[in-house]
């Protein structure tokens, strides 16, 4: 069976910042307090096909591809390929996207005060290969390897300062385990663990906990609940302009 798919993402995100001063509680002139807009229209189109090798066994390439026009910085490409060979039970696959990360109104809104207008989209290659299985149609779980290739990082220094902070490239494994206990409760949890390839990196935790639940109270009203478990990560603090600090 072959599906095309199509569509358009529009987001408009605008408003200004304040300075207030903390003793006199007056509103401080900034630079960059005037209004600001951000928009950006991304058309996307993507195509798969299903293969039937035979009863059981299927064969899924699927393609695609989007386009992100910024109203304040330059437009990126957004490509996206993924195959799956499997059963409903068990199966492999693999996939390669790119996700597309602007500065936004904040960056926008103090430029001027920072005397720079030069900030490119944060984009990430993410490549993905893995397996599933499903056990007695209830347990089903994930395991997979990925690399991301950061280009463009988008990060802050000690002052508070939005910047491009070069390339980073993270090797990790993903797992995660989805329970379906009856048609109205399920149970859910991932871990992964971060390796990046460079010394240092703000803000990338060494691993990741999470652990949710999902129960439908009535046929139009669900309830998730979930907790997330980070761990300690380098972050800029006022002693250093390097990311030499753990933070909890």
């Amino acid at each position: 069976a072959f599906t095309l798919s199509g569509g358009l993402d529009v987001m408009a995100e605008e408003g200004r910042t304040r300075s207030i001063n903390g003793v006199t509680k007056a509103l401080a002139p900034m630079p960059g307090s005037k209004w600001q807009r951000e928009i950006i229209t991304a058309p996307y189109l993507g195509a798969r096909y299903d293969f039937y090798l035979n009863d059981d066994w299927k064969l899924t390439p699927s393609v695609g591809t989007k386009y992100y026009f910024n109203s304040e910085f330059d437009g990126e490409w957004a490509p996206s390929a993924a195959i799956d060979l499997g059963t409903e039970a068990y199966g492999v696959f693999a996939s390669y996207q790119r996700g597309v990360h602007y500065p936004g109104l904040i960056f926008l809104a103090n430029r001027e005060k920072w005397g720079t207008n030069e900030c490119d989209a944060e984009t990430m290659d993410n490549f993905n290969i893995g397996a599933r299985a499903g056990f007695e149609e209830s347990l089903e779980g994930r395991v997979s390897i990925f690399h991301n290739r950061i280009r463009n990082r988008l990060d802050q220094d000690r002052y508070g300062l939005y910047h491009n902070a070069g390339e980073l490239d993270v090797t990790g494994l993903e797992t995660s385990l989805h329970y379906q206990y009856d048609e109205d409760l399920s149970f859910y949890s991932g871990l992964s663990l971060n390796a990046a390839q460079q010394r240092r990196v703000s803000r990338l935790p060494r691993w990741t906990f999470t652990l949710g639940a999902s129960y439908r109270i009535f046929e139009f009203l669900t309830i998730d609940c979930d907790t997330e478990y980070v761990a300690k990560m380098y972050a800029y603090s006022t002693r250093s302009s390097e990311v030499n600090d753990l933070a909890g």
